[in-house]
């Protein structure tokens, strides 16, 4: 008869023992990092720092351009009183100088505004081409009433030079206080009669 072999009484042989691994010295910890905490700044302050960082810029027409009904009634006021001058004084010369405004007046009307660069940062003002350093500069002025007037105003320290009116048109006046303040000194401008009318008819 053929032996059969029991497999479930034959001895399992004994797993071989893989000797352990030699370790080597343990690698040092890796430096802790620390992370620098600064402190809180606010909204305000923030924006401040943006502004005075990357500058204010905007676009603006700096010539003012009066409307067409403006320019033609400035033109029939000039031209009645030219004839009253005329009538009265016989000033041929002064009527004369007065029909050429109003006909000034009309011709202007129908131009279209020229359009300007303006940009404030930490160094100065920039009209388009023309730079206006901080040093040059005497004083500002911003001018706000809401629906009438929103402008910069510039008194320049050179002599004889006519104050420069930038409008601000859609720029929050109080980032370009923040941005100017402490570069220039701060002073209001009286605005004469005469500005007042010119403003007023956006002459």
């Amino acid at each position: 008869m053929p032996h059969t072999i029991d497999l479930r009484k034959r001895p399992e042989p004994e797993p071989k023992l893989e000797p352990e691994p030699e370790l080597g010295p343990e690698p040092a910890p890796a430096p802790e990092r620390v992370v620098e905490q600064r402190p809180a700044v606010s909204t305000e302050e923030a924006e401040s720092r943006e502004s005075a960082d990357d500058g204010i810029a905007w676009v603006t027409s700096l010539s003012r351009v009066p409307s067409k009904k403006t320019a033609v009634l400035l033109a029939v006021l000039l031209t009645v009183s030219a004839g009253a001058v005329l009538f009265m004084n016989r000033d041929l010369m002064f009527a004369a100088v007065l029909v050429l405004a109003g006909i000034l007046f009309v011709i202007s009307s129908f131009k279209d505004p020229v359009y300007q660069q303006v940009r404030i940062d930490t160094s100065g003002v920039t009209v388009q081409d023309r730079r206006y350093f901080y040093s040059e500069i005497k004083s500002f002025w911003i001018s706000y009433e809401p629906a009438v007037v929103k402008e910069l105003s510039l008194e320049l320290k050179k002599k004889y030079t006519q104050r420069i009116r930038i409008p601000l048109e859609n720029i929050n006046p109080l980032e370009v206080r923040r941005a100017m303040v402490t570069l220039v000194p701060e002073k209001e401008y009286e605005e004469s009669i005469i500005d007042q009318i010119a403003r007023k008819l956006n002459i």
